[in-house]
């Protein structure tokens, strides 16, 4: 009652032109912090951040990602649409990637996104780390093929971006702050094709990293910036928003167009997970695939993973917990940040990642893309206004990341300019129940390496609707509450031939779906 009375005396005695800078004042500190291909189970080891996070806030359990894959992902986020409407259906040009979405015209392209919004509303927007792959690298659409490695895109006040391929090395990479290129660590350069090479933003070969923690391991950097951002921003009458998006757990790789080594840790845990063995889950090399339909014309399904198989999936497991627990001394690092600046009670910390990742699941080693639960199930956290609780909350609806968007904005109080697939989180939170039922997109887009679908997935049923690889339109359908590890299709089921028919029809209605269209809350009764 007091702080109304203040605000209407101050209107009365300075005007209404007062407003915008009393509802800036009020309008909380938005901070996201995106890992790269982590897991939901890779939460188990990140003790920090359960205890200052998750204890304090609001736990999204079935996050999910519509497009499994990095940059349709990120730009998820960047528009709160699916890809279906944004349009980047791969990593690389032409059919996807930073030039892709540059050179977009769509709904008013790319300088029409969430940093965008935020900036025209009066916050301060920062990004720290991973934009979108290619960000830096030769233009492909020009005749020219500058690179652009100093290119600052619209809408952000602060930039210190990984300029791509070095952006997929934990030493040696180069990140472009505000237009001026620093590197960090060292390594041995190599081209797209493999060849040593003398220029600088070249990447990495992955066996030659070298770097101390703290001042050059990438996490620890962008870490230190995040801080100065934080401690620089909290003294500003301006509400900041903070994307810091570091490369872990990603595999370590010279080209970023394929997968490469395991993540590098810190050094300072480097032995932590050394020895550790392979989790055996029900799903780890499915000895029956028969259930799973073909692929391609020629080629049914992955072959069983072997001594080999098993060995690398092992070097993946132990190199990304170990890098994990460097995200996790980063979450500590940002909350720390926070709890010494003025806004400490008014500042929202979002952590999540772009997608999961396969470790031998169902066959599949060091792959994302697909539609099983370890690929599109990531981890997803809310701590701050709006989402505290004391002890933690936990919410069981289903989320997607074209929530995030919408999210953010209606925390900072502005609107989009563009239409959102997604809803706010903070209606899901204060009345979940009425989400339960909710079936979000799963989908995936026409791209160099084979056939895409289109999906559904809700707490009891996960869709997919398989497009070319030279076959007819094929399904794949899973009841996750008798099966939750996707090992037995029951597409040929005749019990559930009539929920597959209403899957189908409401699949091909959310992969056409824009704006409110795409909110689906259907219950169906299983057999």
């Amino acid at each position: 009652m007091r702080r109304q009375l203040v605000i209407t005396f101050l209107i009365l005695l300075f005007g209404w032109a007062i407003l915008p800078q009393i509802a800036a004042a009020s309008r909380p500190n938005i901070i996201l912090i995106m890992s790269d291909d982590q897991r939901q189970d890779d939460m188990a080891v990140m003790k920090k951040t359960n205890q200052l996070l998750t204890r304090t806030g609001t736990t999204f359990a079935n996050s999910y990602v519509s497009y499994s894959l990095c940059c349709p992902s990120r730009t998820t986020l960047l528009t709160g649409q699916y890809m279906h409407n944004h349009g980047i259906t791969w990593n690389f040009w032409p059919e996807g990637g930073y030039f892709k979405f540059k050179h977009s015209t769509n709904n008013g392209g790319w300088g029409n996104t969430l940093p965008s919004w935020l900036q025209r509303s009066g916050y301060h927007t920062g990004l720290i780390g991973k934009y979108l792959n290619q960000y830096g690298e030769d233009d492909p659409s020009t005749p020219s093929k500058d690179p652009h490695p100093r290119e600052i895109p619209p809408g952000w006040s602060e930039w210190m971006g990984g300029v791509d391929p070095t952006t997929y090395s934990y030493f040696g990479y180069t990140l472009n702050v505000n237009g001026k290129l620093r590197r960090y660590g060292r390594c041995e350069r190599v081209d797209l094709k493999g060849h040593v090479s003398s220029n600088p933003l070249d990447g990495c070969k992955t066996t030659s990293q070298t770097g101390k923690d703290g001042s050059e391991y990438q996490t620890d950097v962008l870490s230190s910036y995040a801080e100065n951002f934080i401690n620089k921003n909290s003294k500003s009458k301006k509400p900041y928003f903070l994307w810091v998006t570091p490369t872990a757990p990603h595999t370590t790789t010279s080209t970023g167009e394929n997968e490469g080594l395991p993540a590098i840790p810190p050094k300072r845990y480097k032995k932590t997970f050394s020895s550790s063995l392979l989790p055996h889950w029900p799903s780890l090399d499915e000895a029956d695939v028969s259930d799973k339909p073909f692929l391609q014309g020629f080629f049914h399904w992955f072959p069983r993973m072997g001594a080999g198989g098993i060995a690398m999936a092992t070097a993946h497991y132990r190199g990304r917990r170990g890098a994990v627990l460097g995200l996790d001394d980063m979450v500590a690092r940002v909350k720390a940040a926070v709890n010494k600046s003025p806004d400490k009670n008014n500042t929202i910390i979002i952590y999540t990642s772009d997608n999961g990742w396969l470790l031998g699941e169902h066959r599949i080693v060091a792959q994302k893309f697909f539609g099983f639960d370890e690929s599109i199930r990531v981890p997803l956290i809310i701590s701050g206004p709006g989402f505290n609780h004391r002890g933690g909350y936990k919410i069981s609806s289903p989320a997607v990341n074209a929530d995030l968007a919408p999210t953010i904005l209606k925390a900072a109080g502005t609107r989009a300019g563009r239409p959102m697939d997604g809803i706010a989180l903070q209606n899901l939170r204060s009345n979940p129940g009425a989400w339960a039922e909710r079936s979000v997109a799963i989908e995936t887009g026409p791209n160099p390496r084979g056939p895409f679908y289109s999906g559904l997935h809700s707490k009891r049923w996960h869709l997919e609707i398989i497009t070319g690889g030279g076959l007819p339109d094929r399904y794949e359908l899973y009841d996750m509450l008798k099966d939750p590890h996707q090992m037995d299709a029951v597409t040929a089921d005749p019990r559930y031939a009539g929920i597959l028919s209403q899957l189908i029809s409401m699949t091909h209605t959310l992969g056409a779906c824009k704006g409110r269209q795409c909110d689906m809350t259907t219950k169906l009764v299983a057999p």
